[in-house]
C-alpha cells in the first residue's frame, strides 16, 4: 500500500491493482460455479404494434416461468430457504 500511495503522490493518479486467478494472470477472474437452468418456452406471437395489455400479459408469463424455475432448482443450488424477489 505504501508503494501505491507513493505513486499517487508522484503521478497524481491512482493505479488499479488487479487481483485474479493467479499472480501471473491477475486479470483473469476467479473461477466460480455457474448453474444454468432453462424453463419451458413461452410462445409469443409477432404483434407489429403491441398494446400495453399484451406486453403486461407476456411479462407476467415470463415472471411466472422465472419463479417456477427458481423454486424448482433453488434447493439444489444451496438456496433452499430463499425467496425470489422481483423489483
Amino acid at each position: 500500500m505504501a508503494a501505491r500511495r507513493w505513486l499517487v503522490s508522484k503521478l497524481g493518479i491512482a493505479l488499479t491493482l488487479a487481483v485474479g486467478r493467479s499472480y501471473w494472470l491477475p486479470f483473469l477472474p476467479n473461477r466460480v460455479k455457474l448453474v444454468h437452468c432453462v424453463g419451458r418456452p413461452i410462445p409469443v406471437p409477432l404483434v407489429p404494434e403491441p398494446t400495453s395489455e399484451i406486453v403486461d400479459h407476456y411479462h407476467a408469463a415470463f415472471v411466472q416461468g422465472l419463479r417456477e424455475v427458481f423454486d424448482e432448482h433453488k434447493a439444489s443450488c444451496g438456496y433452499a430457504d430463499a425467496e425470489l424477489r422481483i423489483v
